[in-house]
């Protein structure tokens, strides 16, 4: 145990009367200084680890904490996750009281689910602060987390990027995202991919695509969006005049699908990058994108990603392959 931590833990332990859930990340690759350094090796004979997941029960008196640590405006939000975890019947999670003024903020596999989501984006409605939630992914926040993140949404006016991959989202979240994105108009990266959005679903996003102001990245891959979502998808590209990345890399989109797509790309100029990997899509439907492109003057787009799998088969192989690597020429 670092010298840090060393000096660092008696004081907490002078703080043991109310519980509080202490959540760390997994050290991986790419984690940044400050994630790993918040990995700690504690062993008290008062902490019971919960499970392998870094999730470590201890009693702490919040008033105190929060009194000594926080002031103005970073207190008073401290205190109203403490208070909305207390109405939940959730454990407060300390690194996020820890990061609560953060202007980047990041909790992967934390499971916080749908009641530890709606504690924290509660106390984000009025943040002025916080900018990215970044990686809040594998957190079992399911439908009725959503709900409580797209309530926020529509309140917060400075958060700009939310990456909330693999939460277990499905028709009613979709539903919640498109009410959130028809109002918002500050967020501009939004990562809804491998969750379950299937036909109904694909359709509220794209439909809240279309009805947004202000979204500049999309990233929807590994969902079903297949032919109704990439026809609504089609329909929202002839009206967005502020996306420049779409992501639906893995949706199960075929053929018709692309020309679908395609009709909305012959009128679209500010889309930049599109990934449409990873799909079943033949020789037609790519040169069905080359060609709205190519008639479209006004069209913005450089990249295009079809990339195939080695078991494709092998008339979508050659047909993906026609755009796999295309980049609009200088």
């Amino acid at each position: 145990m670092s010298a840090s931590h060393e000096s660092w833990l008696p004081g907490l332990q002078s703080l043991l009367k109310g519980p509080v859930l202490i959540t760390q990340p997994t050290p991986e690759e790419g984690v940044d200084d400050e994630v790993i350094d918040d990995v700690i090796d504690v062993s008290i004979d008062t902490i019971d680890t919960v499970d392998t997941d870094y999730e470590t029960d201890l009693d702490m008196d919040y008033e105190e904490w929060i009194a000594e640590d926080m002031i103005g405006d970073e207190a008073r939000q401290q205190q109203t996750y403490v208070n909305q975890c207390n109405e939940t019947g959730v454990i407060p999670v300390s690194y996020f009281l820890r990061h609560i003024t953060n202007t980047t903020f990041r909790m992967r596999h934390h499971g916080l689910g749908p009641l530890g989501a709606k504690a924290i984006t509660i106390s984000l409605k009025v943040s002025t602060w916080l900018e990215i939630i970044c990686r809040s992914e594998r957190n079992n926040l399911l439908d009725s987390g959503a709900s409580s993140i797209c309530e926020m949404l529509q309140k917060n006016t400075f958060l700009k990027h939310l990456y909330l991959a693999n939460n277990k989202f499905e028709e009613q979240a979709a539903h919640n995202f498109r009410e959130a994105l028809s109002h918002n108009e500050t967020l501009e990266t939004l990562d809804l991919g491998w969750n379950h959005f299937r036909t109904n679903g694909a359709v509220s996003i794209a439909e809240g695509l279309q009805e947004n102001y202000g979204l500049r990245s999309l990233l929807l891959t590994m969902n079903g969006f297949s032919e109704p979502g990439a026809e609504a998808l089609g329909r929202a590209l002839k009206h967005n005049r502020t996306l420049t990345e779409l992501d639906v890399s893995q949706n199960r989109i075929k053929e018709i699908g692309a020309g679908h797509i395609a009709l909305g790309l012959q009128t679209n100029d500010v889309l930049k990058k599109l990934k449409l990997g990873y799909n079943p899509i033949s020789e037609d439907g790519a040169l069905a994108l080359l060609t709205a492109i190519s008639k479209n003057d006004q069209s913005c787009v450089k990249h295009i990603d079809l990339s195939v799998s080695t078991s494709t088969t092998p008339h979508m192989c050659r047909g993906n392959a026609l755009l796999e690597t295309w980049t609009r020429p200088t």
